[in-house]
């Protein structure tokens, strides 16, 4: 007989003294009872005991925000035996985003941000040369590629690619070349990536988001080339993509 799911417990999103909403997104195991999680309305990140049911100040991430209004973590990934967050800096409408993209390395021994470039003075992120990272990083041998959303008005995202080892980052896709907006990117193997790319009505940043279409579009990297589009719907109803086992 199969036990159903069930509530073990439920942290707050928010701590003492903390104002608005916590908001959260992310979350990633950094121990068998604990874990972090990325709130979009609070600079600090919460490390929460599921055992226990009890939440605490994580790693502080406002000086990290860039020319950014705020560093809105999101995503969490093992990369070798280094974590990442990926921080979208958007302002506070949570549309448009104010900065370029980024990547945190984070200490969970210390709860604190880890320096990704010790030859540069102050800690360093990984930075993005596209902003709002919207997507979740999918990591394959060493490496994890990353979708960039931009502005969803415009045409001025893609997908990076980092390298685990030397940090170095690369734009391997431009929505130019999907002819919409890419939010969300997954392995399929060495040299191939599934995309989900959404189109859009409006041409303007100033005018309502309105999303027509949702597609799946297989990607080479060693062409740089879209091979071909698995599955298009209407709207925004595609989730992201999840590769398992057995396939999608």
């Amino acid at each position: 007989r199969v036990t159903p799911p069930s509530v073990i417990s439920e942290p707050t999103a928010l701590l003492p003294g903390e104002r608005g909403a916590g908001n959260a997104r992310g979350y990633f195991p950094i121990s068998e009872r604990e874990g972090y999680v990325a709130r979009f309305n609070q600079t600090s990140l919460l490390r929460v005991d599921l055992r226990a049911g009890t939440a605490r100040r994580g790693p502080e991430l406002a000086s990290f925000r860039g020319a950014g209004s705020h560093p809105r973590p999101k995503h969490f990934a093992r990369v070798g035996a280094e974590l990442w967050a990926t921080l979208l800096r958007l302002d506070e409408t949570l549309a448009n985003p104010t900065a370029l993209g980024a990547i945190a390395l984070l200490d969970p021994a210390t709860d604190s941000v880890l320096d990704a470039d010790p030859s540069r003075e102050g800690t360093q992120l990984i930075e993005l040369p596209l902003s709002n990272p919207a997507g979740p990083l999918s990591v394959r041998n060493g490496r994890a590629v990353l979708a960039c959303a931009g502005v969803y008005t415009r045409l001025d995202g893609g997908v990076v690619l980092v390298d685990g080892a030397t940090h170095a980052v690369s734009v391997v896709a431009r929505e130019e070349a999907l002819d919409g907006n890419v939010d969300a990117a997954i392995w399929l193997d060495d040299e191939r990536l599934l995309l989900r790319v959404v189109g859009r009505t409006g041409t303007s940043v100033d005018m309502p988001l309105a999303i027509d279409s949702s597609r799946l579009v297989e990607w080479s990297l060693r062409t740089n080339s879209m091979v071909r589009e698995w599955l298009r719907v209407g709207e925004w109803t595609l989730t992201e993509p999840v590769l398992g086992g057995d396939g999608l």
